[in-house]
């Protein structure tokens, strides 16, 4: 018979010291379960290491979730460039770790744990073997543990890395003991049961624009986003930015100094401020760099992460010898540069500052000159419109268009609106509208010529390269871009390209602003570039398909070009009026 005495109640000396047994048990066997996945240093560190986040003051729940959040990222072994991944990734969702009260603690969170910004847009730039994709593995196995609600999209270059990517973050998951946590998962998705009960999604999917339409994420990932299609960006990405706590992580080893995340390293808000918090990681040093020096530079050794051999990297060093460029970009981070700009940045800016060109109304203006640079009804190129005139010696943009169209209709439809709204200004009224067409695509500029004589359009001339007989138009070589270009960039020098002012400039699909910073960008991203040549020296060419759309300059090109065409081919000199 056992008498029942205060000391066996509820909170009883008794029950606690049960209590504690059953605790240092759990912790034992806590411990033994982590030793699974500690590397050296971690094994042999004071015992107390691991805690040092759980024993920070919790001042709300926030703090109580971001603490867990570092103590699971500090159950296995990380470089000290993966634990900076993670510092900044973590950062960029701390509005949803915070929900209400982020804007009461989020100064005392910054100074406490040691962020340095909580902007919700983070840029990674670092070279090949750096850990990026583990990185991204661990980190979304993390949140997705101990952030309930959480929908994580990581969008990589192909399937077969969205695949890999998924097993990756499987392969944690059997690390950290969580096996019985997931839910449902195949190769895109991965359901699981959070640490308080609730659930998270991790997806991982294959930068697809056409199946990608109407996916969801609280977190965007893009793995390798400087090889990933600018449509996922602009598309998919862009629109899930508007909600408020959605946050985005891109990480990349540079391709170019072209490419469109480049571009965003850089990139500013209209008060100045970077949009993107962003990190570049070197493998070389910057005087070595400034030196031209990059490929040869080890001074910078010490942030290989230990899986990387320094040994190994001389032989590599050796290896590529004759490829400094690959090099640089894959071994080293560093964004290549060997494709030069077609027009330096001092000349567009020069462009965009010089003042507007004022129309007189009173002045007679006999040609218009309109070329259209045709699309294949593609994602990949925009149908273009510039309209300019040549008046006093200057080239003269009246206006612009570039829109992704997907039928004949549509394209023909802004070439009348077009049109329309040049012929709407009264001192355009009588003046001969000149259409320089290219003819690359098939019959598209013959369609072109056929619709604006079905349509009635009067006053108006269709140029072409060959005599009657031949193909409608011009065709767009590499040599006449040499030449086209060229031409470009010397009145670009002589100050000779002028814009009208933002109110005068005819855009149907797009506002002033908007349609000139196109052509800002696409001017600075065309590019001079050297390929090489099994037979001989190296072929050079323009393009800007490298970072983006031509479609714009392309047009800008013919019209600038062509129009000389007018003044110069007896078949058209009677329509030159003086």
């Amino acid at each position: 018979m056992v008498r029942i005495t205060r000391e066996y109640t509820l909170g009883g000396p008794v029950l606690e010291g049960l209590e504690r047994e059953a605790g240092a048990v759990r912790a034992r066997a806590e411990a033994e379960k982590r030793k699974k996945f500690r590397s050296i240093a971690q094994r042999y560190a004071p015992a107390q290491r691991e805690e040092v986040h759980l024993e920070r003051q919790v001042h709300c729940d926030g703090d109580r979730v971001l603490q867990t959040i570092l103590h699971y990222l500090d159950k296995v072994y990380r470089s000290p460039q993966q634990k900076e991944f993670h510092m900044m990734f973590t950062a960029a969702i701390l509005r949803q770790i915070y929900k209400d009260d982020f804007a009461a603690h989020r100064h005392r969170v910054m100074a406490e744990y040691g962020f340095d910004s909580f902007k919700q847009l983070v840029l990674l730039c670092c070279p090949r073997r750096f850990g990026k994709t583990f990185s991204v593995s661990i980190w979304s196995l993390v949140i997705a543990l101990c952030v309930p609600g959480t929908e994580i999209s990581i969008f990589s270059p192909g399937k077969r890395q969205s695949v890999a990517l998924m097993n990756h973050i499987f392969s944690y998951v059997k690390k950290y003991d969580e096996q019985d946590r997931i839910l449902r998962r195949n190769e895109e998705k991965m359901v699981l049961r959070c640490l308080d009960g609730g659930e998270s999604t991790i997806n991982a999917y294959p930068s697809a624009v056409k199946t990608l339409k109407g996916v969801a994420g609280s977190i965007l990932i893009l793995e390798e986003m400087a090889v990933i299609d600018p449509e996922v960006v602009y598309q998919v990405v862009t629109p899930l930015l508007q909600l408020d706590k959605t946050c985005l992580v891109g990480i990349s080893t540079i391709t170019g100094e072209f490419n469109y995340m480049t571009r965003y390293l850089e990139a500013k808000d209209k008060n100045g401020e970077a949009l993107f918090h962003s990190r570049h990681f070197y493998l070389a040093c910057k005087a070595c760099m400034a030196a031209g020096k990059a490929a040869s530079c080890s001074h910078n050794a010490y942030l290989l992460p230990n899986w990387s051999s320094a040994r190994k990297r001389k032989i590599i060093n050796a290896l590529m010898a004759d490829q400094e460029m690959i090099l640089n970009q894959e071994i080293g981070g560093i964004a290549s540069n060997v494709n030069q700009r077609a027009f330096p940045r001092a000349l567009v800016q020069r462009l965009f500052e010089a003042p507007r060109w004022d129309i007189d109304a009173l002045a007679y203006y006999p040609h218009i000159f309109i070329a259209i640079d045709p699309n294949g009804a593609g994602r990949d190129s925009d149908f273009a419109i510039t309209s300019m005139l040549r008046y006093d010696g200057k080239f003269i943009v009246l206006g612009m268009e570039s829109f992704t169209s997907s039928s004949a209709a549509e394209n023909h439809g802004l070439i009348l609106a077009h049109l329309k709204a040049l012929c709407g200004r009264d001192y355009f009224m009588n003046a001969l509208k000149v259409f320089i067409l290219e003819s690359n695509l098939g019959l598209e500029s013959e369609h072109i010529a056929h619709m604006l004589r079905d349509q009635g359009v009067n006053n108006y001339l269709v140029m072409s390269e060959k005599d009657k007989g031949d193909r409608v138009g011009f065709l767009t070589t590499n040599s006449m871009k040499m030449l086209a270009v060229e031409q470009l960039r010397e009145k670009l020098v002589e100050g000779t390209v002028r814009i009208v002012p933002d109110e005068d400039l005819i855009s149907v699909k797009h506002s002033a602003q908007s349609i000139l910073k196109m052509l800002q960008a696409q001017l600075l991203d065309f590019q001079e570039v050297l390929k090489n040549s099994e037979f001989g020296k190296p072929r050079k060419f323009y393009s800007g398909k490298t970072a983006g759309k031509d479609d714009l300059i392309i047009s800008l090109l013919l019209c600038t070009y062509w129009s000389g065409f007018l003044y110069t081919n007896p078949r058209y000199a009677h329509y030159l009026r003086f």
